[in-house]
């Protein structure tokens, strides 16, 4: 086996395990991480179908893990001010 061959086997690693995974940020972050690794290997064997469908997968996924973030954030955010604004029991 070669470098690059192990640079596609490890994308097609990530990318069977977010199959496995629930939780959504942790399987953003290893989605975009197989992106990665795709992209690198299309662009060293020059596949151009696997650089456009790695291209268009890597901003989507990157884009949704920022929401996911966001969203998390703001929900902390939300209840934070809550707990300690001395209201309840």
């Amino acid at each position: 086996m070669t470098w690059i061959e192990s640079i596609g086997f490890c994308g097609s690693v990530l990318a069977v395990w977010t199959y496995w995974m629930r939780e959504m940020v942790p399987l953003r972050i290893v989605a975009v991480l197989g992106c990665v690794c795709f992209l690198t290997y299309g662009a060293l064997i020059r596949s151009y179908p696997i650089i456009a469908m790695e291209a268009t997968l890597l901003p989507i996924n990157a884009y949704r893990l920022l929401q996911l973030l966001r969203d998390r954030r703001f929900a902390q955010a939300a209840v934070a001010p809550a707990g300690r604004s001395g209201i309840g029991p």
